[in-house]
């Protein structure tokens, strides 16, 4: 996912369900900035679900084009 990190963007609903989500067998890719309270909530949930979830903070062109090539 490559998105700013903002309340329009539907997060509030991720934070809902990503223990639900990681319950199953996925993998997940945050790269974006904005909130605190977002950059923060996926900055833990990355500690929490290591080798499955990863969270780069901040804009990185070609880590997003991988992405979104992925």
């Amino acid at each position: 996912m490559v998105t700013r990190l903002v309340s329009h963007k539907g997060l509030d609903l991720l934070c809902e369900v990503l223990g639900d989500l990681m319950a199953s067998p996925v993998q997940l890719a945050v790269v974006g900035s904005g909130d605190r309270r977002y950059e923060d909530f996926f900055r833990w949930s990355a500690e929490q679900y290591p080798g499955r979830m990863a969270v780069s903070l901040g804009y990185n062109e070609a880590l997003s084009m991988a992405i979104y090539a992925g």
